[in-house]
């Protein structure tokens, strides 16, 4: 399934990803929210009308900064899955300060598309 086949090419470049939201329980984001998650946004009818296009955007979360680069490592190992390609949607960035620190969270959003069947 893709969304399998997403979920392991980001964790080569992320250990921590989640499909949907995230978990507030993980261990994993108890001291630092690092992570990666993942979400379908639409699926969207192909111009031939007889096929269809998944639409699927992921949210890199680094505490303070999301690293230079990691967006160029993920589209790469995402774009290795056959019909995954990376939207002609500019990328786009969003800021919150985690609760209790005070700490700037800054997310990447990229979007990403496959065509089907």
């Amino acid at each position: 399934m893709i969304l399998s086949d997403i979920e392991q090419k980001l964790k080569e470049v992320d250990p921590v990803v989640f499909y949907g939201c995230v978990d507030e329980d993980s261990e994993d984001i108890k001291e630092c929210w690092n992570y990666t998650v993942f979400n379908r946004v639409r699926l969207r009818t192909a111009s031939d009308k007889t096929s269809y296009v998944d639409v699927i955007e992921v949210h890199i979360v680094r505490e303070e900064y999301v690293p230079d680069g990691i967006d160029i490592e993920l589209t790469e190992k995402l774009r290795s899955i056959p019909g995954v390609k990376r939207s002609s949607e500019d990328g786009t960035y969003n800021y919150t300060r985690k609760p209790g620190t005070g700490n700037v969270v800054e997310m990447l959003t990229l979007t990403f598309t496959r065509a089907r069947k």
